[in-house]
């Protein structure tokens, strides 16, 4: 489905947008043009951006306080 018809930027453009790491609609917004120009789809755009966004943010991995293992010597 096509998203933006000013820059021809389809649906399959902003999901590997976002799975690039683009993770913001203004990462997406600069990266493929969507919403640069009438605006018309600017709030599409936007609420694909937060779906997809808010998909990939559980799958991350969350940074640990601790490591995992602790390394006594460096190898050779």
């Amino acid at each position: 489905m096509i998203i933006c018809v000013c820059h021809n930027v389809n649906e399959r453009a902003i999901r590997k947008a976002v799975e690039a790491g683009h993770d913001s609609f203004e990462a997406v917004q600069m990266e493929l043009g969507v919403a640069t120009c009438c605006g018309c789809c600017a709030d599409h755009a936007r609420n694909l951006v937060s779906e997809l966004t808010a998909t990939a943010c559980a799958c991350r991995p969350v940074a640990r306080s601790q490591p995992l293992m602790q390394i006594s010597e460096p190898a050779v």
